[in-house]
């Protein structure tokens, strides 16, 4: 508790010491879909105060403070947008500071100490040079800007104006960006970590110890979610305040695993957890089974994440569950199990419309090997040289089959191999129409995805202005740009935030721990 209030008297001094530009980064930027071409001269952007006279500039701010405030509000499909979130000191996995002087840019540098374990001196022992030693370390949180934009053509300018006709439309979708950025970006955070260290990084118990060996019965289940916390508690993380606040003003703390309702469904057939649920829970059809609901196992909350296949010109799924449909037919052929050419593309969207739509969405960026920036600019490169796998399934036959790749660009998947497994249903002529599943897996077939256990300050966001006033702070900016004699138009909406892993003195970063496991998908071979 002390090592827990140490840190946040240091992450104020900080932010209260620390000047010029901001310092923690940013969600605002993606998925710009103009229909004004692929390119257009550059105009001066037209602003709402060209159009009226009286309060043009607090009616801007107005709007886009519905866009940021939107996006922190949109957790039921991107929880770690806001959910998981508490400001200053909340419990929460995730702690939110918000300060209006800092702009994009900005870096707050956080230094931490670790508690005091030395063994002391009893009675007249020598004392000089028995003192405890300062564990002393720091990180950084850097904040950013992003800007999301919506285009039309053929639209009068008065209905993209502030209340006109396609104001609501487009204040929700670009907030549902900027959520989604947020989200994102926490998730990117997480798995890197993992990925670089092992203490961050676990499998289903009694299965794999790599992703390469997962197989199909490698789900998340009871057994995994008990040893969720025990990893946690031994990387010292503090659990979370979770549910709604008791007579005495308190909340339940305990740990969270969080996870794609792919990742837990089996859960709902696992004879222990049904078990428990039958035993332990309310009789008749209030029970949670009934109701869909999970409840707490051995201490741990359960989260489940609903992700939806929605119809958008961008990716679905998520870093935690990767999927797309094909928006262009699979016809490789192949020297051995090598693709020839070297140019069969994988690309999103579910049809041929939506696979040629420009700029181009980024359909694969969810899956492996594909380059990353962050809100606050920070990047993570393409990975060229690891050859991953995806298992892609025909929705009107049934059969499936397996490809290698190493080149993800986010916007598609160049295919390099096929792995041949020699499984009933598998594909004879590894054709797939439009439309098709693909999901990613690993070498013996399995779809895998990840889930996360979350303690208590597992991150910090910061968020940030566009002006860096803190008498008038402008948390977000709307921008338009009106071309073409008033026929074409974009609008746009940015903000500054940004995100980093809290970090002790020794380097851990205690608050979460990634786990690797199977996933079910309809149609997918049997791994055994």
């Amino acid at each position: 508790m002390k090592n827990r209030n140490i840190f946040r008297l240091l992450f104020v001094a900080a932010l209260a010491f620390v000047s010029g530009p901001l310092a923690l980064a940013a969600l605002f930027g993606f998925l710009t879909v103009p229909a004004l071409g692929t390119s257009y001269p550059v105009a001066n952007a037209t602003t709402k105060g060209d159009l009226t006279t009286q309060n043009a500039n607090l009616e801007q701010e107005i709007w886009a403070l519905k866009v940021v405030k939107g996006a922190d509000a949109a957790y039921q499909d991107n929880p770690l947008a806001d959910g998981f979130m508490g400001e200053g000191d909340a419990g929460k996995a995730i702690v939110k500071i918000t300060d209006t002087e800092k702009v994009s840019g900005s870096t707050v540098h956080v230094t931490t100490y670790g508690g005091f374990g030395g063994p002391g001196v009893q009675g007249a022992g020598v004392r000089t040079g028995s003192a405890n030693k300062i564990q002393a370390g720091s990180f950084d949180v850097k904040i950013g800007r992003q800007w999301f934009g919506v285009g039309y053509q053929s639209v009068a300018r008065d209905e993209t104006m502030v209340g006109g006709r396609l104001d609501g439309m487009i204040k929700q979708g670009l907030s549902q960006q900027h959520a989604i950025k947020n989200n994102d970006d926490m998730l990117r955070l997480m798995i890197a970590k993992s990925e670089a260290s092992s203490r961050n990084k676990m499998f289903t118990v009694g299965g794999p110890s790599t992703i390469a060996t997962i197989k199909t019965a490698h789900y998340m289940d009871t057994a995994t979610i008990g040893n969720t916390r025990n990893i946690l508690t031994s990387n010292g993380a503090l659990p979370m305040a979770t549910g709604a606040m008791d007579s005495g003003g308190s909340r339940v703390k305990n740990y969270m695993v969080f996870g794609t309702h792919y990742a837990l469904s089996h859960l709902k057939s696992e004879s222990d957890y049904l078990a428990g649920i039958r035993l332990a829970g309310e009789r008749g059809d209030k029970n949670p089974q009934f109701k869909g609901n999970f409840v707490d196992w051995d201490s741990v909350g359960i989260y489940r994440w609903d992700q939806l296949d929605h119809g958008n010109w961008g990716p679905i799924g998520s870093l935690l569950a990767p999927r797309l449909y094909l928006g262009t037919a699979l016809a490789p052929t192949f020297s051995g199990t090598t693709v020839n050419g070297g140019t069969i593309a994988v690309k999103g969207g579910g049809s041929a419309a939506a696979a040629a739509v420009l700029p181009a969405p980024d359909y694969t960026r969810y899956f492996s090997n594909a380059p990353w920036t962050y809100h606050w600019g920070a990047t993570i490169a393409a990975d060229t040289a690891t050859l991953r796998y995806i298992l892609v399934i025909n929705p009107s036959t049934g059969v499936w089959g397996v490809f290698g790749f190493k080149v993800n660009t986010g916007l598609e998947i160049t295919l390099f191999s096929k792995v041949v497994l020699g499984l009933t249903g598998e594909t004879a002529d590894w054709a797939f129409p439009i439309g098709s599943l693909v999901v990613e897996c690993n070498i013996l077939g399995t779809p895998f995805g990840r889930s996360l256990g979350l303690g208590a300050e597992a991150l910090i966001c910061g968020v940030g202005t566009i002006n860096g006033s803190k008498v008038s702070p402008q948390f977000g900016k709307r921008t338009e740009e009106h071309l073409n004699h008033d026929m074409d138009h974009e609008i746009g909406a940015e903000k500054v935030w940004g995100a980093a892993l809290v970090e002790r003195s020794d380097g851990v970063c205690p608050g979460f721990v990634v786990s690797c496991h199977s996933l079910p998908v309809p149609g997918a071979p049997v791994i055994a």
